[in-house]
């Protein structure tokens, strides 16, 4: 073959209870002119910062933090859930950088947070979350909040919600920090927590079809298991699956769209002609003029924690396309 692809695996480090970062990337590389160039990167969590050291066009499934605000009051507002919320922001010390983008999205559907709040505490130290939250949740209820909007991990608002007894809402940007809330915090205290998330059970995509087959075929002894069929000791197959799927269709995409001259710069121009695609897990998928993250199927979940070992994600509506 005249390409070539490798599977990297990093990860970030830390205590992954309170909240870590793994970048998962496949490189897909030229070998065509005899000397190996590389044609793309795909995968991974993006951030400005990480796109402009990038050595090679990258793009990933995973929509970025900037759009995870809009995605989410887009499906807030679909169910009515925004008419007259008065929202509490605490934006966390790991989601600094996205401050300004949340208040930006919640303006485009004119809310303005009724407190904006900082917890600055380092992520994973308990004592000092909590001691930190004991003046924000004064401020949280002689404000009024209905809402209160986690940038960040979640896990210190739902605990301290419970401790200082809050009648209020919690709205979380980053759905996948309530699949791994950790051990201080008792499952059933983030009952309701709401999110916008990606199609809860893939198996039930048409545009998953052709990888479960392809899979199946190929393991007829493994038993792919839906998030509600998973139990604590059965290995998240599916998951694994999904991504890998996910990112050869993209790499296919976005390749059959550049033409038979693959490099770097034909793979570049061709992400803005993708605005209407699907892959394995999303039904909706699209790129553009700096759009490199193709998620755009999401729809509105509540955390149960009656789901899976561990508790899961309970879809409250079908999936929409929120391509921007």
């Amino acid at each position: 073959s005249a390409y070539v692809w490798r599977y990297y695996f990093f990860d970030a480090g830390g205590d992954c209870a309170a909240g870590c970062t793994t970048l998962r990337l496949v490189m897909f590389e030229s070998t065509a002119s005899g000397a190996t160039t590389r044609v793309g990167e795909v995968g991974g969590v993006q951030s400005a910062e990480r796109l402009a050291e990038a050595k090679a066009s990258w793009i990933t499934d995973r929509a970025t933090r900037e759009r995870q605000a809009d995605i989410l009051f887009n499906r807030l507002d679909s169910e009515g859930k925004l008419d007259d919320a008065k929202v509490a922001l605490v934006t966390n010390s790991d989601a600094l950088e996205t401050h300004d983008a949340v208040v930006d999205a919640l303006g485009e559907y004119d809310l303005e947070p009724v407190e904006d709040l900082t917890l600055d505490a380092p992520i994973g130290d308990f004592p000092a979350e909590d001691a930190g939250w004991a003046p924000l949740a004064e401020r949280v209820r002689s404000s009024g909040a209905t809402a209160v909007l986690i940038a960040g991990n979640p896990s210190s608002t739902i605990r301290n919600r419970a401790a200082f007894g809050h009648d209020v809402d919690i709205w979380v940007l980053d759905q996948e920090t309530l699949l791994n809330l950790g051990t201080s915090v008792s499952a059933e205290d983030a009952r309701g927590v709401l999110a916008a998330a990606p199609p809860s059970n893939q198996l039930d995509l048409d545009s998953f079809a052709d990888c479960r087959d392809t899979f199946t075929a190929a393991n007829p002894d493994v038993k792919l298991l839906s998030p509600q069929e998973r139990e604590a000791t059965d290995d998240n197959v599916l998951a694994g699956l999904g991504l890998a799927c996910n990112f050869l269709d993209l790499f296919k995409t976005v390749a059959t769209a550049a033409g038979e001259d693959l490099n770097n710069e034909t793979f570049a121009a061709a992400l803005e002609g993708l605005d209407d695609f699907s892959i394995a897990t999303q039904p909706y998928a699209s790129f553009g003029v700096d759009k490199f993250d193709s998620n755009d199927s999401f729809q509105l979940v509540a955390f149960d924690p009656d789901l899976g070992p561990t508790g899961g994600l309970d879809p409250l509506t079908d999936v929409q396309d929120v391509t921007p």
